[in-house]
């Protein structure tokens, strides 16, 4: 058989190498401490449980399955990233900062902490969000159609014009909550959940 050999210029094996390669969990937290960028960089299924990457500059990476499982993300640059069917459990993502929320997709978000982040518009129908903190969180008009928020802590957030239809919000606080044209349709509640003051779920549904 017979096998050609190339060489390459310098400059096109760096750019394969960063482009393509995939890095251990000691490389991209090295890079991460020396401020390194990520855009572009292929970090599928890369194991980060409890790592800090706090203001991390993670935009544009692929993070989709990755394991960041308590991770500190918290201040992180997020923006053009991928976080498609990733560990997200118990993960710090308050100030986060991204583009839009719609990554989230099919991610583990248990026990996450979202406090006042950004999620006007988010696509999280059928999310597991069991026990996360939403507090003072922005989801206007987000669709949580389905998603799991037993447990969830919600005081304060703007869910006004938010898809809650089917939800399922036994033991939910949403005390201070904005619901105004929330779809409750369907969701599920229980002595446990707390609502605003003054509010009558049954009226929304």
């Amino acid at each position: 058989m017979f096998l050609a050999k190339w060489t390459l210029p310098v400059r096109w094996v760096r750019v394969y190498i960063l482009g393509m390669s995939k890095f251990s969990r000691g490389e991209i937290l090295q890079k991460v401490g020396s401020g390194g960028h990520f855009e572009g960089l292929d970090l599928t299924g890369a194991g980060l449980t409890g790592a800090d990457l706090s203001k991390a500059d993670l935009g544009g990476a692929d993070l989709s399955k990755a394991d960041l499982g308590g991770a500190d993300l918290n201040g992180a640059d997020l923006r053009g990233a991928s976080l498609t069917a990733a560990n997200l459990s118990e993960a710090d993502l308050r100030g986060v900062h991204w583009t839009e929320p719609d990554p989230l997709i099919g991610a583990n978000l248990v026990g996450v902490n979202m406090s006042g982040a950004e999620l006007r518009g988010a696509e999280l129908s059928g999310a597991d969000l069991w026990g996360a903190n939403l507090s003072m969180a922005n989801l206007s008009g987000a669709d949580l159609s389905s998603a799991d928020l037993r447990g969830a802590d919600l005081s304060m957030a703007d869910l006004c014009g938010a898809n809650l239809s089917m939800a399922d919000l036994c033991g939910a606080e949403l005390s201070g909550a904005d619901l105004c044209g929330a779809d409750l349709s369907g969701a599920r509640d229980d002595a446990k959940t707390k609502w605003p003051e003054g509010f009558d779920p049954r009226a929304a549904a």
